[in-house]
């Protein structure tokens, strides 16, 4: 794995769910990513030495790679379509597949739908947030993604929030279901937080706001930092820090901003952490906060939360699910006087570390792979069904 902090989710879910099926999983890669001249582009530049397949904790994965011109996305699909059929079909020639899962709508799953329409095999569509949430500010893209799941077999959401809005666009009831991510309750604990702040050179009576994600525009961390300003003027105190988890191409712009505002002192730029890191992390702080402008559901949260953090995080995608007064504090998008609010009030407020890790208890890998599978046996039943009655009406006749 050359990105071991990404798609840890979809991972998760792979893996509890090979524990009770056989799977294969697919993961295409954009052939434009591996052109050198590309990496002068910051949004495309990444690792390019992805194996076409590899066996990862006894999962086999395919990495088949699919064209994608940059600037002409809306046409993605058609390349993923190409890339991936004779893969799907191979497998289904060997495996007959009885049903596939898809995260993420576009091009993935405008392209894994249509194949699946041509093998005969159910398929549940999976969105996870920017791909239902954004993608539809381009009209084509989006007629392209409403027809997708307006035609799947199932569409899984993440949250109550994604469930409305695909009723909004014409997916009826019957077909959705609400399977929000789990979160690894082993890993992610309550541990002491002196011991913690120790370990990462944290002093003890710091007052720590954590932020863990991609440093890009979507996560609304300029809004984080003129926040932070505010509350750094308000409290006249050095012992406020602002720990910022994550890389991206807003890096540079946001080190600015961070030097332009005088916080230079108060915040902490700390670049990548592996994922089995961040619960000293999230230990070691008073609060994660996470202004995004949008979300599915962020993982972090639901790690924050097991690790008895409170959170101050934007009411949007699933985050108004998890959190309550218990468990930290909701803010209003790009306003960031209400975030300063809400932060402060977070830092003063006393919280049960247990309580706050009751709202997420129920939530492990294990019981979101459960929900999946019983989805997808749901579709391998209906599809079952449907084949029989036909010859049922036909012996009745």
């Amino acid at each position: 794995m050359l990105e071991p902090n990404k798609g840890i989710f979809t991972y998760q879910i792979a893996r509890e769910m090979s524990s009770e099926e056989h799977i294969r999983v697919i993961a295409p890669v954009p052939i434009a990513q591996r052109v050198p001249f590309l990496d002068s582009f910051r949004k495309h530049k990444i690792q390019r030495d992805v194996p076409q397949r590899e066996k990862f904790e006894g999962i086999e994965v395919d990495h088949p790679a699919y064209h994608a011109i940059p600037k002409l996305g809306v046409l993605h699909h058609f390349a993923m379509y190409r890339a991936l059929r004779p893969i799907v079909k191979a497998i289904h020639d060997v495996w007959h597949i009885d049903a596939v899962t898809c995260h993420w709508i576009f091009p993935d799953g405008v392209a894994v739908r249509r194949i699946c329409e041509e093998l005969d095999v159910p398929v549940m569509l999976t969105p996870l947030g920017t791909d239902l949430n954004q993608y539809g500010d381009f009209p084509i893209r989006a007629g392209i993604i409403k027809r997708a799941l307006r035609k799947s077999d199932r569409v899984s959401v993440k949250s109550r929030e994604m469930y409305d809005r695909c009723l909004g666009l014409g997916v009826r009831e019957e077909r959705l279901a609400l399977t929000p991510n789990g979160v690894d309750i082993a890993t992610f604990n309550i541990l002491d937080r002196e011991q913690a702040r120790v370990k990462l050179d944290i002093r003890d009576d710091s007052h720590v706001i954590l932020f863990v994600g991609s440093l890009v525009p979507v996560k609304g961390i300029e809004t984080l930092l003129r926040a932070f300003r505010l509350m750094v003027d308000k409290r006249e105190r050095t012992s406020l820090k602002l720990y910022l988890i994550g890389t991206g191409y807003l890096e540079a712009p946001l080190r600015r901003l961070s030097m332009n505002l005088g916080l230079n002192d108060f915040v902490q730029f700390v670049g990548t952490v592996k994922h089995r890191d961040i619960v000293h992390w999230l230990n070691a702080a008073d609060c994660l906060c996470l202004p995004s402008l949008s979300e599915g559901h962020p993982n972090v949260v639901m790690e924050s939360l097991a690790c008895g953090t409170p959170v101050v995080a934007s009411a949007v995608g699933s985050i108004p699910d998890f959190i309550t007064t218990a468990s930290g504090r909701l803010t209003r998008p790009l306003d960031y006087g209400d975030l300063a609010v809400k932060l402060d009030q977070c830092l003063t407020a006393t919280y049960d570390r247990k309580i706050i890790r009751a709202h997420v208890q129920d939530f492990s890998w294990k019981e979101c792979a459960r929900r999946y599978v019983s989805e997808l046996s749901r579709l391998v039943e209906e599809k079952r069904m449907k084949a029989v009655r036909p010859s049922t009406e036909k012996e009745d006749a």
